[in-house]
Order: structure tokens, then sequence, then C-alpha cells
């Protein structure tokens, strides 16, 4: 199975595919790796759930504008169309190693965030917001879901140290600690239930990613001055990680 990084490639479609061809593509892939055809495995339902959120994205339209704009704004994005995939079922380190390549896709975004932005701007204010509200908010979302948020400590930026030498910090701090994370994860790590939240990592690390994109296209949006301020992101799958 090849190891992919965009939704687009998960579901094989090109990139300004139809709703129509994109549920089609999905229903296609959803027969062939359904859980019910593998015997129930856990690497077929660990997979039908990567394609599932990557359908779940593309079938929404105002959450497939936001993957979109996220795609266009990074650099070197690999626009070939997806490849044919097997039947077979999906080894767990294919699976691990996708979930990782998706992370890996948001935090290169994020370092070209960072490193391009004028530091002036983090202090700048919308709609009585300043921008670094929102820098902190992705990071510290990541921080806290990629990892245990039981032993999560809230990294408080004071007064003096809103820098952007201090969220870049931060932020390779967490780089760090990410590929260690995924160095160490097992496939089982990846589909067991977390109790406190009654879910998968997966499912948790799946939210990342959509409060990621949210974040990171609307700040984008707001500096070039095509929104006026940024509501807060919504909850919609999983709905006690606040």
């Amino acid at each position: 199975m090849q190891v992919v990084q965009n939704y687009y490639q998960l579901l094989c479609v090109n990139e300004d595919a139809d709703p129509q061809e994109i549920k089609r593509a999905f229903r296609k892939l959803a027969q062939a790796y359904h859980p019910d055809k593998h015997k129930n495995s856990p690497e077929s339902a660990g997979y039908f759930k990567v394609l599932l959120n990557a359908y779940s994205i593309l079938s929404d339209e105002e959450r497939r504008k936001q993957y979109d704009l996220f795609l266009k704004a990074r650099r070197g994005l690999d626009k070939q169309h997806g490849k044919k995939t097997t039947t077979a079922v999906p080894e767990r380190e294919n699976i691990i190693q996708t979930v990782y390549n998706q992370l890996n896709m948001f935090l290169w975004d994020i370092e070209d965030f960072l490193r391009e932005l004028d530091p002036v701007l983090l202090f700048k204010e919308y709609a009585g917001i300043p921008l670094w509200i929102y820098v902190g908010k992705i990071l510290k979302y990541i921080d806290k879901w990629v990892f245990n948020p039981n032993q999560f400590v809230d990294h408080v930026f004071s007064v003096s140290s809103r820098s952007k030498v201090a969220f870049s910090n931060y932020f390779y701090d967490i780089r760090v600690r990410v590929d260690k994370y995924f160095k160490d994860l097992t496939f089982d790590d990846l589909v067991r239930i977390m109790p406190e939240y009654n879910m998968m990592k997966i499912d948790v690390l799946f939210e990342v990613f959509k409060h990621t994109t949210y974040y990171l296209t609307n700040i984008k949006l707001l500096i070039s001055g095509e929104i006026s301020y940024i509501p807060d992101y919504t909850y919609q799958e999983l709905l006690t990680l606040e």
C-alpha cells in the first residue's frame, strides 16, 4: 500500500473532483477496506477510520474549502493524483506512517508560518484579539492532545515571553517530542480507547488535524485582510476536547 499524505491522495481523486466523484471514490475504498470484509481486524478498522476522516473533510463544503486553502498555502505541494490502492489489509506500520505524514504536513506549515511571520504582527489586534492568542491555541492544542492530555502543562506566555522566538522555541520543542512519540507509538496505542474520553487515539489525532487546519487557514486570511476575526473552533466530533 502506498503511504500518502493528503486527503485527495488517500481517496484516489484529483483535487478538482466534484462531490459525487469523491463520494464514489470513498464508497469504492470503503467496500474494499471495510472491517466486515477483513474479519473485523484491527488493521482494517484503523485504516477505515483514516479513509472516513478524509471523506468527512472533503464531503463537507466548508471544511473542504479550508483544507484547499491550507494545501494551496503549502510550499512544494504534491499535486499528483492519488494512485490505485490494493484490497489487501493495510499493514500496521503503514497506518501509523500515514497518520504521522499527515501530522507532519501540518507541522511543516506551522514552521513556515512562524519563520515568515513579522514579529510585530504577533501583537496586532483583530477585533480586539491579538494574533498571538490564535498562535498559542494551535500550539497548545497540539501539545495537549497529540501527547497525554493528563500530563499536559499549560504553557503560559507571559508579557515578556510573547515573542516570535518564544513561540518558535515552543513549536520546536513540540516538534522534537512528536518525532519521539511516533517513533515509540504502536498500532495498539493508536486504536486503544482513551477511557477518560471514550474514544480512540486516532480519533483524537484527527480532531487535532481539523483544529490546526482551521486556525492556520484563518490566521492567514486574517493577516491578508480577507476576514476581520476568527470565530472559535467548533468541536464537531469530539465535544469533550476543550
